[in-house]
């Protein structure tokens, strides 16, 4: 009977060999899922011997990770913030670079404001920015896609997330304008269809290209943006948005031509552009 330290060898080999990205990691994820354990766990029983049932489940996943279906959606979730996330087809994958802007969101908003989250998909973002708040906002979160929305409302209800409505709208087009929100926040799609060629299959397979890909070399939402979210801003509010780490330099001209405040780029944590923040022109 083969142990935790057998199959995980054998599932890291056999998913490199499919040349699937970070095959350790892929491994330890799905075994853990497959036992309901927490990946360090599988360290500290090597040698428990495992069972029939647990072996299939742990192949039939190993099979869909080496036909480059995401981890995260073959498990159903992911850690984001601190807090699992329901995923699966239809629904952006929460990456970490946009931890990084749930940490500068935080900074720009006081308990019991309000926020409005523009492409929220999972809901990842406003979950999030609601827990570090003591759940005090009033919330308000967008998506054109009626199936991210559905995985939206399952999060925050497993979350435990008070005070987030859900609108199904492209862009602001169903926010009303008499709302004038503190913060605005955004993870819109940004990828350039040039930059196909650079990723991963397991991406351009399973994610919704809805989420990833925009026109004119992937600023073509970001600019909606830019040029709409003063009507839905207080006179000091600001928005925050995720962009591509080449874009820096065409959002920081474009969020000038709007004559927006204060306008700054941050980096991520491998020293890329990867947040605009802004305030609202006066």
């Amino acid at each position: 009977m083969k142990d935790i330290r057998e199959i995980l060898t054998l599932s890291e080999d056999y998913l490199a060999k499919h040349k699937v990205e970070s095959p350790k990691v892929n491994a330890e994820w799905i075994i853990s899922d497959s036992l309901k354990l927490k990946r360090l766990d599988l360290y500290l029983q090597y040698d428990r011997p495992l069972n029939e049932n647990e072996l299939s489940d742990i192949r039939q996943k190993l099979q869909r990770c080496a036909q480059h279906e995401p981890v995260q959606y073959i498990c159903g979730s992911t850690n984001f913030y601190g807090l699992e996330i329901f995923v699966g087809p239809g629904v952006l994958i929460p990456r970490p670079e946009t931890e990084y802007l749930i940490d500068h969101a935080l900074k720009l908003i006081d308990e019991g404001q309000q926020l409005l989250d523009i492409c929220t998909g999972s809901g990842c973002i406003p979950i999030a920015i609601q827990e570090q708040k003591n759940q005090t906002l009033k919330i308000t979160a967008s998506d054109l896609e009626e199936n991210a929305l559905a995985y939206a409302k399952r999060n925050i209800e497993h979350n435990k997330s008070n005070n987030i409505d859900l609108i199904q709208c492209d862009l602001f087009s169903g926010i009303s304008q008499g709302i004038q929100f503190d913060l605005i926040t955004s993870n819109p799609p940004y990828v350039s269809h040039n930059e196909i060629a650079e990723m991963g299959q397991d991406v351009l397979k399973h994610e919704p290209k809805s989420a990833l890909f925009a026109e004119e070399d992937g600023m073509a939402i970001i600019n909606e943006i830019a040029a709409s979210a003063p009507d839905y801003m207080n006179t000091e509010a600001y928005i925050i948005m995720e962009i591509g780490a080449q874009q820096g330099k065409k959002c920081l001209s474009l969020f000038e031509s709007f004559n927006y405040r204060n306008i700054e780029l941050l980096q991520d944590y491998s020293s890329r552009d990867r947040i605009i923040r802004a305030q609202r022109p006066q």
